[in-house]
């Protein structure tokens, strides 16, 4: 059995087999039903940062992300 090496990995994995599988909902205050977050969309989104992270720095390096709560 495959065992996925990183995040990456397993999402890239995951939205393969069910990409419209629902992951999260994601409640804003005051919001009624909130946003709603697939597989394939959480890795695309994931891939999407990823390749701008590589522009911005060279292999290796380390980065902090830091995002406000949501699904954005």
């Amino acid at each position: 059995m495959h065992q996925p090496r990183t995040l990456i990995d397993l999402l890239e994995e995951r939205s393969l087999t069910r990409p419209e599988h629902h992951l999260y909902t994601f409640l804003e205050d005051g919001a009624g039903e909130g946003t709603a977050l697939t597989r394939g969309e959480l890795y695309s989104r994931a891939r999407r940062i990823g390749a701008a992270l590589q522009q911005m720095a060279p292999a290796g390096e380390r980065a902090v992300l830091l995002y406000p709560p949501g699904a954005d």
